[in-house]
């Protein structure tokens, strides 16, 4: 059985390892890491990944609507989460429009990310058939 294929779009390298290692020494999952949203749109272009990780700004939204809106490899309803410092009702608002299962306030709890990996990892193949 194949580990599922996450692509991160982190900034801060130090959380990028960490995610990382955490996941591939408990067999979550196999991790495809960026630094900014402007290095992951090609690879979105490219690959298909089961789950998305997100560290929101601006181009993060604006990468997670590209995902959303078909312009991606990945299926539209590929399982997304987001990490954010912090969120106001406007930007719940706006992650809910964007259907994004999980947000990640930082910083956060070991257990916290372990969620995130499992709600990224769990939808069924059949679930993400495009």
């Amino acid at each position: 059985m194949r580990r599922p294929v996450l692509l991160m779009v982190e900034p801060d390298f130090m959380v990028r390892r960490t995610i990382v290692l955490t996941a591939r020494d408990l067999n979550i999952a196999d991790i495809h890491e960026t630094s900014g949203s402007d290095a992951a749109l090609p690879l979105l272009e490219q690959a298909h990944f089961d789950g998305i990780l997100i560290c929101i700004d601006e181009a993060g939204l604006d990468l997670i609507a590209e995902v959303r809106g078909g312009h991606t490899r990945c299926n539209a309803r590929t399982p997304m989460a987001v990490t954010m410092n912090t969120c106001s009702a406007a930007e719940v608002t706006r992650l809910r429009q964007l259907d994004v299962d999980n947000v990640l306030l930082r910083p956060f709890k070991l257990k916290a990310l372990l969620q995130a990996l499992q709600t990224l990892t769990s939808t069924s193949d059949a679930d993400k058939a495009v």
